[in-house]
């Protein structure tokens, strides 16, 4: 076990999730602009503290988690769901209650003749795609049809064959299209129904990709693009889970996960950048956020 980071990064660490967290509660109750002092929250844009707060999961839990909690492609229903996340695209193609690849086809070759966005924009994925096919195709032929006739197989429909998010993450991952990165949207939503909700490894376990790698970097002292064994980064980021438990305002943050963690060392690191970049005055690759009523 590495040396465990210093109590006045945890502090900042830990300070940005409950004034991230504070401004989402200001906004929501309907309080006046500005709902924070900080400079860097007041001038550029982050996730939430908690994924579950997003605006799309918001929507995947209100229109098709929580109706269709009990129906048997639940499991494929949250794929097709991050693999698309656009709530007005998945709301004309509606549930799968059954998997008709073409039809979805169809109406994804309609909203793209009438000009309407099909696919969100928020996720940068890999190749894999074979040139002159669309990204339409691609993703209805080439990736949710093998997945759901891969589940079908595996009795999916019957019975969820993963107790644990790790070993539901490993079968995901295998799939073509999805990748550690998008197996574990899937399965993060999939850890709010039925199959996982009760999983052994919500609290231990959690996917550390290359922004929650950087994150834990600057909490160590490390160099930021420095690369590390997983397993390393998933006893650091427990260790760092472990404190901001002990620690945190639970009026504010009553519910941590290790996702939690992982969530927020991605965007912590964003944050540490664009405090780098504002002194430096290099503002490149920061979002903007646009105060209400501001376009």
């Amino acid at each position: 076990m590495t040396k465990p980071p210093k109590v006045v990064h945890l502090r900042r660490f830990l300070a940005t999730m409950h004034e991230r967290e504070l401004i989402r509660i200001k906004r929501e109750r309907g309080d006046p602009w500005p709902w924070t002092r900080d400079p860097i929250f007041l001038q550029w844009r982050f996730c939430n503290t908690n994924r579950e707060d997003d605006r799309v999961t918001r929507w995947i839990e209100k229109c098709w988690r929580t109706p269709y909690a009990s129906h048997e492609n639940l499991w494929f229903a949250m794929a097709v769901a991050r693999q698309i996340n656009l709530p007005a695209t998945l709301e004309e193609i509606g549930f799968p209650t059954e998997w008709n690849p073409r039809k979805v086809l169809r109406i994804l070759e309609k909203r793209k003749a009438r000009g309407e966005t099909i696919f969100s924009g928020a996720y940068i994925l890999g190749g894999g795609n074979p040139g002159g096919v669309s990204k339409i195709r691609y993703t209805v032929m080439g990736i949710l049809n093998p997945l759901w006739k891969n589940g079908k197989k595996e009795g999916f429909d019957r019975c969820f064959p993963f107790s644990s998010l790790e070993e539901a993450h490993s079968w995901f991952g295998k799939q073509w299209g999805f990748g550690k990165f998008l197996a574990y949207e899937v399965v993060t939503d999939l850890r709010h129904t039925r199959y996982l909700s009760k999983a052994p490894d919500i609290y231990t376990w959690a996917n550390l990709g290359p922004g929650a790698t950087r994150g834990l970097n600057f909490l160590y002292e490390r160099d930021a693009m420095g690369s590390h064994p997983q397993q390393q980064l998933l006893e650091e980021l427990l260790e760092v889970q472990k404190w901001v438990v002990q620690n945190r305002n639970p009026e504010i943050l009553p519910h941590i996960e290790s996702r939690t963690i992982e969530h927020w060392l991605c965007e912590f690191f964003k944050i540490c950048r664009a405090q780098q970049r504002l002194r430096e005055g290099n503002i490149i690759g920061l979002e903007r956020f646009k105060p209400p009523g501001l376009i």
